[in-house]
C-alpha cells in the first residue's frame, strides 16, 4: 500500500521511473497478499507511467490488465452479490417457511385449544345436568318418603279407628245378648201369662 502510494505521488511529480520502480514493487506485494484490488491499483500506476513515457505496448499491456482485473472484480463483486442474494432468498424462504409452518402449528393449537374448551363446555353441562337431575330425585324421593309417612300415619289411624268401631260393635253385641238374655225369661214369662188370661177368656 505504501509502494503504491509512493508511485502516485512520483507520477504526479512526473518521475516516471520511479513511478515505474515503486509501482512494480507494489504489483509485487499486491500479488504476494493476492489482493486483487491492489492489483488494479497497480496495474493504473503503471499504466499511468508508460502511457506518460509514451510506451504504448506496456501501456496497452497494462489496461488490458487493467480491463481484466476490473471484470473479475466486478464478476466477484457481482458473484458475491449474487451469493448474497441467493443466501437472502433462501433465509427468506427458509423464514418464510418457518412462519408458514408456526401458522399451521399455532391454527392446529387453536383448533385443540377450542376443541377442548368445547369438551370442557359440554362436561360442565352434563355435569350441571346430572347435578340438576340428581337434586330433582333427591327432592321426589324425599316427597314420596314424606307422602309415605303421611299414609302409614293415616292408615294407622284409619286402623285404630276401625278397632275401635269393631270394639265398639262388639261391645253393642255383648250389650244387646246381655239385654236379650235378661229379658227372655220376663217375656216368656209374659207369654205365659197372657196365654193363660187367654185360656180363662175363653172358657168364660
Amino acid at each position: 500500500r505504501c509502494a503504491g502510494h509512493i508511485a502516485g505521488v512520483y507520477i504526479q511529480l512526473k518521475n516516471y521511473p520511479m513511478a515505474l520502480k515503486y509501482a512494480s514493487i507494489s504489483l509485487q506485494k499486491a500479488q504476494a497478499l493476492k489482493s486483487k484490488p491492489l492489483i488494479l491499483n497497480a496495474f493504473r500506476e503503471m499504466a499511468a507511467a508508460y502511457e506518460a513515457l509514451d510506451n504504448t505496448r506496456y501501456a496497452l499491456k497494462y489496461f488490458k490488465l487493467i480491463k481484466e482485473a476490473s471484470d473479475t472484480i466486478a464478476n466477484e463483486t457481482m458473484r458475491k452479490k449474487t451469493e448474497q442474494l441467493e443466501t437472502r432468498y433462501e433465509f427468506e424462504k427458509k423464514e418464510a417457511l418457518l412462519k408458514a409452518d408456526q401458522e399451521k402449528k399455532d391454527a392446529l393449537n387453536k383448533g385443540i385449544v377450542q376443541k377442548k374448551e368445547l369438551q370442557i363446555s359440554i362436561a360442565l353441562l352434563l355435569i350441571l345436568s346430572l347435578s340438576l337431575l340428581v337434586l330433582l330425585l333427591i327432592r321426589s324421593r324425599a316427597i314420596k318418603q314424606k307422602n309415605n309417612l303421611i299414609l302409614e300415619a293415616k292408615n294407622e289411624e284409619i286402623e285404630r279407628q276401625a278397632l275401635l268401631l269393631l270394639k265398639n260393635n262388639q261391645e253393642k253385641d255383648n250389650m244387646f245378648s246381655i239385654i236379650s238374655h235378661d229379658l227372655k225369661v220376663p217375656l216368656h214369662s209374659l207369654k205365659v201369662i197372657l196365654q193363660l188370661l187367654g185360656d180363662s177368656y175363653q172358657e168364660k
